[in-house]
């Protein structure tokens, strides 16, 4: 299940700008949420917020590092399921605000289900065409892949969170691609959805 030596192959460069950018952003927020108080002040609470969310992104870090991906792929049709359902009680019982329903209040912060679609989308796809090394073979092997798509897409837009569906066909196509599909094919489905783009924006939701 652990797989420690993904802890040598990490980008400390990539790591390391990345954790400046997370410091910049912390110490902007402090600067511009300071509160003045008559005994000198303290940071406002959107930077407890911030720096929670940071350490959060961190100690996840860690366990994916830890975590064989492997493990998380052959666990990828139960983690798409945790996916499914988390999308539909946003739909039923998630926290509205700003017109839009996307989040699971936890008390102590709101948890978005939609950002683990993109993760989860890539490893149910590489775990369904990577089955055998089948690759996508036929066009029955690319309906159900559909599936798999469409059912998060849906979800997802339906919030409405069109920005954060339309973010999943990358991923679609990118494992498609890798599993053998033509890339005529791809652009030809590309353009599809390019064309129909601006009347999926149109319909009410």
């Amino acid at each position: 299940m652990f797989e420690r030596r993904l802890f040598f192959h990490v980008d400390w460069l990539l790591l390391g700008a990345v954790l400046l950018l997370a410091g910049i952003g912390l110490t902007m927020i402090y600067s511009a949420t300071y509160v003045h108080t008559p005994d000198g002040g303290h940071a406002g609470p959107r930077f407890w917020v911030q720096l929670y969310a940071t350490g959060l992104g961190c100690l996840a870090l860690l366990i994916f590092l830890a975590v064989d991906y492997r493990f998380l792929t052959e666990h990828s049709l139960l983690l798409f399921g945790g996916l499914v359902a988390l999308l539909v009680y946003v739909l039923v019982d998630g926290v509205r605000a700003g017109g839009s329903t996307r989040w699971i209040s936890l008390r102590f912060f709101n948890l978005q289900p939609s950002e683990f679609a993109r993760p989860t989308l890539a490893l149910i796809l590489a775990m369904y065409f990577g089955e055998n090394r089948r690759g996508a073979r036929n066009y029955g092997d690319l309906v159900i892949a559909a599936l798999f798509f469409f059912v998060p897409f849906i979800l997802i837009a339906r919030q409405p969170d069109l920005g954060t569906a339309v973010t999943l066909i990358p991923v679609c196509f990118g494992i498609a691609y890798l599993a053998g599909l033509r890339l005529r094919l791809i652009a030809v489905v590309a353009l599809a959805a390019l064309l129909l783009a601006p009347v999926v924006w149109t319909v009410p939701r």
